[in-house]
């Protein structure tokens, strides 16, 4: 949190919409970031974005001109990431449907 802020980084934590909690919200020019972070679980890093598009925690921001991206995060015990970091742009709509629709082919 602390080396986000000084990097130039807005960083809001626990950021509540109407759906739930958004675990962390980063601002830094015409950049947006929406992070959901999971811990210990298999395959986390894809519930973790599953999360952030069936509650639409991006939804408010599209009105807006910044770039957006979403990130799916797992963490091990250890503090170590284990599964990928999954990041999608929900503006760009052919990669956010592919995601959606990976495990009803």
């Amino acid at each position: 949190f602390a080396l986000l802020n000084l990097t130039g980084f807005n960083v809001i934590s626990e950021v509540l919409t109407k759906k739930g909690r958004i675990d962390q919200y980063l601002e830094n020019g015409d950049d947006i970031y929406i992070i959901e972070y999971k811990y210990k679980y298999k395959h986390s890093a894809k519930k973790a974005m599953e999360q952030i598009i069936d509650r639409k925690y991006f939804k408010k921001y599209l009105n807006t001109d910044k770039n957006i991206y979403l990130l799916g995060i797992n963490f091990e015990k250890d503090g170590e990431i284990k599964d990928d970091i999954l990041v999608i742009n929900p503006r760009d709509k052919k990669e956010l449907e592919s995601f959606i629709n990976k495990d009803n082919k």
